[in-house]
């Protein structure tokens, strides 16, 4: 019979190599979106989540 492992979230969220994901926010009504490859759980209790994100230029 084939080994089962299980992991916690606190666990599992620690491997590599991690997908891309889409944050999304909203702010005076107009929302917007981009995608992010450096994020990570910072605390599942609370449930604390991070991403890295750099200030550029607004683009006109």
């Amino acid at each position: 019979m084939a080994k089962v492992i299980s992991e916690g979230i606190g666990t599992f969220s620690q491997h590599y190599p991690r997908v891309a994901t889409i944050v999304t926010a909203q702010a005076k009504g107009k929302a917007n979106a981009m995608a992010v490859a450096w994020h990570l759980v910072i605390s599942v209790n609370p449930p604390l989540y991070g991403v890295s994100i750099a200030p550029m230029p607004e683009i006109k």
